[in-house]
């Protein structure tokens, strides 16, 4: 079972990113409860500015969670975000983010003295 830490710690190792985490509980008609995450906006005076973010999600991120749960088409999981899936925030059921977070690469560690 997932925790809100796991998913956390997995954007703070991979990105450098941290997020909310929000979800829904299971009932018996589902496989499993939502869980979305968004990434917080900056601070804005003006209420009618557009969001702005210090960082956003990359495009193969998206694309990764596109080949997840939309896996039976292919025209869909080749795009970087749709849906449920934007560069600001992800919701996917628990056991696509339990896949999520099983097969998405490993961060490549930094060059030494960079």
């Amino acid at each position: 079972m997932l925790t809100p830490k796991d998913i956390k710690d997995f954007f703070k190792t991979h990105f450098d990113i941290a997020v909310r985490v929000q979800g829904t509980r299971k009932s018996p008609n589902r496989k499993s409860g939502w869980i979305g995450i968004y990434l917080p906006s900056l601070p804005d005076k003006s209420h009618t500015a557009p969001l702005r973010y210090k960082k956003l999600l990359p495009p193969e991120f998206g694309r990764f969670c596109m080949g997840i749960v939309y896996a039976g088409s292919a025209a869909l999981s080749a795009q970087d975000w749709g849906g449920n899936i934007n560069p600001h925030m992800v919701a996917m059921y628990e056991h696509e983010w339990e896949q999520l977070l099983a097969t998405y690469p490993a961060p490549k560690p930094e060059p030494v003295g960079a």
